[in-house]
């Protein structure tokens, strides 16, 4: 019998990291990850085993420096807007999309901001600041005012 658990076990948990033992009247779980051990016991040995699955994934993350909390894009938003967007909000800037990169880029040097193109898209979007750079000074001022900005040809 200890010999067909200790096989199920193996292909549960191939690096020894948990290990469920018959005790007393019930199973023992323990789990090792990165020198931190877990212990407890149950009636079951299913019970014994999920637990020993939650808790090395929660002993991996507490080693690796997650704490476990669920992030929300909303969250990420916040986070942007308190820690990035004061540092360039009142400067002229553009923001450029491509495929799934996204950058805001000044408007008086051509340099990103915040976030970051593919090198050869923001060389394409420098050139096209050189080129239409008075066209959006003027509608910047426009959209600082709270006016609706003309449309400028894209690239």
């Amino acid at each position: 019998m200890r010999k067909a658990i200790t096989q199920n076990l193996r292909t549960k948990f191939p690096k020894k990291m948990a290990s469920i033992e018959p005790y007393s009247n019930g199973w023992r779980a323990q789990v090792f990850v990165q020198g931190q051990r877990a212990s407890e016991t149950f009636e079951t040995r299913r019970e014994a085993e999920n637990w020993a699955a939650r808790k090395t994934i929660e002993l991996k993350d507490q080693s690796a420096g997650r704490t476990g909390e669920k992030k929300t894009l909303l969250d990420a938003m916040r986070k942007f807007g308190e820690e990035v967007s004061p540092t360039h909000k009142d400067l002229p800037h553009i923001h450029a999309k491509y495929a799934e990169f996204e950058a805001s880029i000044n408007l008086a040097d051509g340099e990103v901001l915040a976030g970051e193109l593919p090198r050869k898209q923001l060389r394409l979007v420098q050139a096209w600041i050189e080129l239409h750079k008075d066209e959006l000074m003027a509608d910047w001022e426009l959209a600082a005012a709270g006016e609706q900005p003309y449309k400028i040809l894209p690239l």
